[in-house]
């Protein structure tokens, strides 16, 4: 059986190699947070950026060796006639990009508003996907390539106030998704939590504020922190909530 991680360590290891020898900057293909967490526990020869086209991206490319512009861009898809389009889902235009049989690693994060997506990808795959790309479940779409994702697209997060016994990692994220403390323990335990997109097995990890915790499945939130106690002794927390 294939070792996905010794694969991913030796094609960093050889990104790194090849921007020291070369001195020029050397890009990974899109990375996952747990891919982004096996990188960053890594001994490389060449520090490392990681771009993923805004700031709270989830999926992000290594770019190791001098500073240079990240080979990304992105494609804005939309109805041919907005009236007449279904109701489209992330996976919707995920698996319809995925179905012209590109791999998942040359795209980054696909941004929703409504009906229409912004999908970042590798600018080596952009002219296949514009010229491709047809239909989003059943709905005919165009797909534009932009120099920038608009502000209206990206993420707005909500502010929602929790109080909780305790400022643990896995108090917090009980209180934000209404789970048990013992199911916010084990996705802990089960390697789904990432802070700062490193991953974190400890539940009792106490949060610094804005910090940004991603739960895999559930999705993500940043820690505002403390906002006084409870008539109760419970304290009150502010957490920005990205939905």
């Amino acid at each position: 059986m294939i070792d996905e991680t010794l694969l991913l360590q030796k094609r960093l290891q050889e990104l790194a190699h090849k921007a020291e020898i070369l001195h020029e900057a050397c890009f990974s293909s899109f990375l996952t947070l747990a891919e982004q967490d096996i990188a960053a526990k890594m001994q490389l020869s060449q520090i490392y950026r990681a771009y993923g086209g805004y700031p709270e991206a989830e999926r992000k490319i290594l770019c190791f060796g001098p500073e240079a512009p990240p080979p990304i861009c992105f494609l804005h898809i939309f109805p041919r006639q907005a009236k007449f389009s279904q109701a489209l889902t992330h996976r919707d235009f995920l698996g319809a990009v995925l179905s012209l049989g590109i791999k998942r690693q040359v795209l980054g994060d696909i941004l929703l508003n409504g009906n229409q997506a912004f999908c970042i990808c590798l600018h080596s795959i952009a002219g296949y996907i514009i010229e491709q790309l047809q239909q989003v479940k059943r709905t005919p779409v165009c797909v534009e390539q932009k120099t920038s994702l608009p502000a209206y697209i990206l993420p707005q997060p909500r502010a929602l106030y929790v109080s909780v016994a305790s400022l643990r990692l896995d108090a917090l994220i009980a209180a934000v998704y209404r789970l048990s403390r013992e199911d916010s323990r084990r996705l802990c335990l089960q390697e789904k939590v990432f802070i700062n997109g490193s991953m974190c097995t400890a539940p009792e990890y106490i949060l610094k504020p804005r910090q940004i915790v991603s739960v895999r499945g559930l999705g993500r939130f940043r820690y505002q922190g403390e906002q006084g106690t409870t008539k109760k002794g419970r304290t009150k927390t502010m957490i920005d909530i990205y939905e």
